[in-house]
C-alpha cells in the first residue's frame, strides 16, 4: 500500500475546512445568531446611551420571569401576544411608531397588556398618546452634560439624575417623576401604561449615577404587569436606512444564507483542480518577417494601398532627410549619378508618389509599383557604387 503523500494530506485538510464551512452555513438555516440592530441606544449596545445594562440586570432581578427581546414587526407581535399580562418596553426607539403601530399599541393596552414607553432624550416633536401630550423644550440637552435632579414619588429619598427635552401636559394619570414642577413620568392606572419623557434614566451610563437604577426598575414595576417582559427592538432595527444590514433581518435571513452558500461553493470550485494539470501556455516568439507578412496581408484585404504607401513615403523622406522638398534636388543628385538616370526623373517619381497619396483610394497595383521605385532609390542611397536603375519606362503610371 502506497503511503499518503504530504500533498494529499494538505489537500484533505483543505477539503475538511471547506466542508466545515459548508456545514456551519447550512446550520444558519435553523439557528439565527443574535444580531445587533446597529443602533447605539438599543438593548444590545454597551455604549453610554445603550440599554444593555438595564436589560441584563432585569434578567437577574426578575429571575422567575422571562426577559426577552422582540425583533418581530410590532403589529405582528401584538397579534401573537394579545390577551396577556406581559410588559412591552419601548425605551427610546429610534423611530416613532406609524399609525398602524399606534393602533396596535392601543389594542395591546385595551386587551390587558402593560406598556412602558420612554421617549428619546433628544425628541423634538409634539407627541400625543392616551391623552398625554408632550411639548419640546427650547434647549436640547447633550446626554448627561445638562442632567439635573428630579423628584419621584417612587423613592422616599435619593439622588436622581434626569435629562430630558420635553414636558408633559395632561390632567390624567398619576405623576411618578417631576422636574421643575412639570411631569416627567406618568402612570395611567386604568390602562397599566407608564410613559416617561426621556430614556436617559434607562441608559448604561445613567444606571451608575445615584439612584437612577432603582428608579428605572420602579418605573418598570409601576406598569403592574406580572407576565413576561419584552424589550422591543423592531422600531430600532427599522429606524435607520440599511443597505447591507437589511439582509440580516429575520424575514430575509434564509435568502442571505443561500447567497453565502452559493459564494462558498463557487470559491470551493475555483480553488480545486479538476483533471490533469494543463501544460504551460508558452507564447511563440514571432520574428519581424512574420509580423510584416501579417500586416501586408491585412493591407491587401482592404483593397486600398493608400495607408502602406503613405507610411512608406514618410519613412523614405525621413531616411533621405528630405524636408518640404527644399533640398530635394541636392539630396537626389548623387543618387541619380549612381543609378545613371536624370535627377529630374527621381524628382518626378517622388512628386508622383506625393500626388497619389492625397487621393482617397489608391489601387493596390499602383501602390506596389510606386513603393518598388522608392525602394530602388532608397537602396541606391545606401550604396557607394553605380547601380542599374530598374525604374521602369514611365514615372506616372
Amino acid at each position: 500500500m502506497n503511503p499518503v503523500s504530504k500533498q494529499q494530506q494538505a489537500r484533505w485538510k483543505r477539503n475538511a475546512i471547506w466542508l466545515l464551512g459548508l456545514c456551519v452555513l447550512t446550520g444558519f438555516h435553523f439557528w439565527l445568531p443574535p444580531l445587533n440592530s446597529g443602533i447605539s441606544s438599543d438593548s444590545y449596545s454597551a455604549s453610554a446611551t445603550g440599554k444593555r445594562a438595564f436589560f441584563e440586570i432585569a434578567k437577574q432581578r426578575f429571575a422567575g420571569r422571562q426577559v426577552l427581546r422582540n425583533r418581530q414587526p410590532l403589529v405582528q407581535f401584538v397579534e401573537e401576544h394579545r390577551y396577556s399580562d406581559d410588559i412591552l418596553c419601548l425605551l427610546g426607539p429610534s423611530r416613532s411608531p406609524t399609525q398602524r403601530e399606534m393602533d396596535a399599541l392601543y389594542d395591546w393596552l385595551r386587551d390587558g397588556g402593560s406598556l412602558i414607553w420612554a421617549l428619546p432624550m433628544n425628541a423634538r416633536k409634539d407627541f400625543e398618546f392616551e391623552g398625554v401630550t408632550a411639548e419640546p423644550r427650547d434647549s436640547i440637552p447633550f446626554f448627561d452634560k445638562d442632567a439635573s435632579t428630579a423628584e419621584s414619588t417612587l423613592l422616599e429619598s435619593g439622588k436622581i439624575n434626569w435629562s430630558t427635552n420635553v414636558d408633559f401636559q395632561t390632567s390624567r394619570g398619576e405623576t411618578l417623576v417631576e422636574q421643575d414642577g412639570k411631569p416627567q413620568a406618568l402612570r395611567l392606572t386604568e390602562s397599566m401604561f407608564v410613559i416617561v419623557a426621556s430614556d436617559y434614566v434607562f441608559s448604561n451610563k445613567a444606571m451608575f449615577h445615584g439612584d437612577n437604577s432603582v428608579l428605572a426598575f420602579r418605573l418598570l414595576e409601576a406598569t403592574r404587569g406580572s407576565g413576561r417582559i419584552f424589550f422591543d427592538e423592531s422600531l430600532n432595527s427599522s429606524g435607520t436606512p440599511k443597505a447591507v444590514g437589511l439582509l440580516t433581518e429575520p424575514f430575509l435571513w434564509p435568502v442571505t444564507v443561500q447567497l453565502m452558500l452559493l459564494i462558498l461553493l463557487y470559491a470551493w470550485r475555483d480553488s480545486r483542480r479538476f483533471g490533469p494539470a494543463l501544460p504551460p501556455n508558452m507564447a511563440e516568439h514571432q520574428n519581424i518577417v512574420a509580423h510584416t507578412n501579417t500586416l501586408g496581408t491585412l493591407y491587401f484585404r482592404t483593397r486600398n494601398g493608400k495607408i502602406p504607401l503613405k507610411s512608406y513615403l514618410a519613412q523614405f523622406k525621413t531616411e533621405l532627410r528630405i524636408s518640404q522638398n527644399k533640398n530635394l534636388e541636392r539630396v537626389l543628385t548623387p543618387i541619380a549619378i549612381r543609378m545613371n538616370v536624370d535627377v529630374e526623373r527621381l524628382i518626378r517619381i517622388i512628386k508622383h508618389a506625393e500626388k497619389v497619396v492625397e487621393q482617397a483610394r489608391v489601387d493596390r497595383g499602383m501602390a506596389v509599383r510606386i513603393i518598388r521605385r522608392l525602394a530602388l532609390i532608397r537602396e541606391a542611397a545606401k550604396q557607394r557604387t553605380p547601380t542599374k536603375s530598374n525604374l521602369g519606362d514611365s514615372d506616372d503610371e
